[in-house]
């Protein structure tokens, strides 16, 4: 018989009573779910046979060479597989999971089975988010389901997805659970539906079903392009002709005008932002053009024109009904836009460094003797609170002698003392024995670690977190990218809202591994605010330039919307200035040299 104590007989590491043996577990519904893995696993590895097995691989070809410039070859087998073997040829399904029911001596089992019966295409966009599920509606009908909210998953509102699904009566009446994939898309989303709602209106003859089931690989294509679309692709790829001729006559008249270049930027995003907002209406040029330079005069971003309203209107042959009506729309999206961050704005300074926050110390002190915030296992004894407090001193120390002195001290109390044994790092040379030190730190760390929704804020997991970045940025500086990138990945997924500021880190570290898809994928996983961080901006001009093997068109224009946040960083590119070793702690202002070192260093990958 297991003890509460012992460790779970089901693999997870955690206490029994924790796990398994916790308040509330439902034994009988593990093994059903076993069972229902069990059926799905069943299907992929016998079926399908024969000549179905080669009309699959036929359609698995068409689509790896449709979508392999840009999607990894096995997500896109993954993909392909489950459309044909759920949805273009159904029949296989059925035939199976007939098999299985018969087979199935769980009633509960057997309800499940009925249910997935009819697995279908679901191409939806979410409306809303809660702890465990996501809200979604079909795209082309009034449809809504449960998904549960898996880590990882996009929670915006607005985000698009689209995958195989089957109905999941396990969590509640209207549930579903993607087969094995689901892909979703934050970037673009808005643009993407009316691109897709016009490719449905291009087919209305047809049912939302066969829709789907004709042009699934239209679908996928336009999801994997809009996830790696810039700014300029996406402006060429949606806007009507007659609006891309307004938004070049705008760039002309304000080069004409003498404007300066953040002038231009200014007006053009502005310019293309209402354009993408659902503005179907076909401009009238003229009355455009004059709107927007009056509205560009009104905010300020245009400037010493010479120009009297009525010399305007007169320049661009514009009328007074017209051009008042896009002067007040411009006006009021531009105060939308400023309202909701979407334009530069002064950031504040952040942290970045190896070594733990100054305030960690004191937070550290409160939570190991208030009563009740850390469990007395994960409490130390008295010897070990000394020697994390004399680690906590080194940190701080002001001199490299005073901190090794103090960490020196702090290891004689106890030289297994996970932030002890990152300070040692430091003072070993050999090079194996480093590596050794971060592994121990590691291993140590992770006694007192417990997961949770934000384990930051879980102050006893805080070594263990910060020993794994520690390795990381160790690995990542020593050209060893590959398994830095593991680490940072890892620190991401237990760790979504990204407290360490891993996300950069791991962006470099797959760039540099030419892991491109990956990289891609956390960048749009943290686009939301990107547009006013310089390290995010030049990573993802990196991982353009480096993608498309410097063949790009629109990696000029993202280095340079990087560099108006930024330019120290061009200096340092362009006299490929020796980078700097990665920061024990530093606190950095958006726009500095500090920081154009520290986005250097990444750039460079730490060499």
């Amino acid at each position: 018989m297991i003890g509460r104590n012992d460790p779970c007989s089901c693999g997870s590491g955690k206490k029994y009573k924790k796990c398994c043996g916790s308040k509330g577990t439902n034994i009988v519904e593990m093994i059903v779910n076993e069972e229902l893995d069990r059926v799905l696993t069943g299907y992929f590895d016998n079926y399908p046979e024969g000549t179905d097995r080669e009309n699959m691989m036929r359609v698995m070809r068409q689509w790896v060479s449709r979508l392999s410039d840009s999607w990894e070859k096995d997500h896109i087998e993954e993909a392909s597989s489950e459309f044909y073997l759920f949805i273009q040829h159904k029949e296989l399904w059925h035939t199976y999971l007939t098999q299985q029911m018969e087979l199935a001596k769980r009633d509960a089992v057997l309800a499940v089975l009925k249910e997935w019966n009819e697995p279908f295409m679901l191409l939806a966009e979410i409306i809303h988010a809660d702890k465990g599920m996501l809200t979604v509606r079909e795209l082309f009908s009034e449809k809504s389901y449960q998904v549960a909210r898996n880590e990882g998953m996009p929670t915006d509102p607005g985000t698009l997805l689209f995958g195989v699904v089957l109905r999941d009566p396990r969590k509640m009446e209207n549930a579903i659970a993607p087969v094995s994939s689901m892909m979703f898309l934050a970037k673009w989303s808005k643009q993407t539906k009316k691109s897709l709602v016009e490719l449905r209106k291009a087919v209305a003859e047809k049912s939302p079903e066969q829709f789907l089931l004709d042009h699934a690989l239209d679908i996928y294509e336009l999801f994997i392009k809009r996830s790696m679309a810039s700014m300029n692709e996406l402006v060429e790829e949606v806007l009507e002709p007659s609006q891309l001729s307004a938004l070049t006559a705008l760039d002309v008249s304000l080069r004409e005008l003498e404007q300066s270049a953040n002038s231009q930027e200014i007006m053009h995003k502005l310019a293309v932002a209402y354009f993408l907002n659902d503005n179907k209406e076909v401009p009238i040029e003229g009355d455009f053009l004059a709107a927007a330079v009056k509205t560009g005069m009104e905010i300020g971003a245009v400037q010493e024109t010479g120009l009297t309203e009525d010399a305007i209107m007169e320049l661009f042959t514009a009328t007074n009904e017209g051009s008042k009506r896009y002067a007040k729309e411009l006006s009021t999206l531009y105060t939308d836009m400023m309202d909701s961050g979407d334009e530069p704005m002064a950031e504040r300074v952040y942290d970045i460094g190896t070594d733990p926050r100054p305030t960690e110390k004191a937070l550290w002190e409160t939570s190991m003797t208030t009563g009740g915030v850390v469990q007395p296992e994960r409490k130390p004894g008295i010897a070990k609170a000394r020697a994390q407090l004399l680690a906590f001193e080194a940190y701080l120390a002001e001199t490299e002698e005073e901190r090794r002195n103090l960490a020196e001290k702090a290891a004689i109390i106890d030289a297994a003392n996970p932030d002890v044994l990152l300070l040692q790092t430091e003072m070993e040379e050999d090079a194996s024995k480093v590596v050794e030190l971060y592994e121990k730190a590691i291993g140590h760390a992770s006694r007192t670690f417990e997961a949770g929704e934000n384990p930051w804020q879980n102050i006893p997991n805080r070594p263990f977190m910060r020993a794994a970045f520690a390795y990381g940025v160790h690995l990542f500086t020593t050209s060893e990218y590959n398994e830095a990138a593991w680490i940072f990945k890892d620190l991401l997924k237990m760790n979504q809202t990204d407290n360490q500021g891993a996300r950069y880190e791991a962006v470099a570290s797959l760039i540099h591994a030419k892991r491109f898809t990956e990289a891609a994928e956390i960048l749009v996983r943290y686009e939301k605010g990107s547009q006013h961080d310089a390290t995010y901006l030049y990573l993802d001009w990196k991982l353009e330039y480096e993608g498309s093997e410097g063949k790009s068109e629109s990696a000029d224009d993202m280095l340079q919307a990087a560099a108006k946040l930024n330019g120290h960083v061009h200096h340092l590119m362009t006299f490929k200035v020796q980078t700097i070793p990665y920061p024990k702690y530093v606190t950095v202002e958006p726009g500095s040299v500090e920081e154009a070192r520290y986005i250097w260093l990444l750039l460079n990958g730490g060499k």
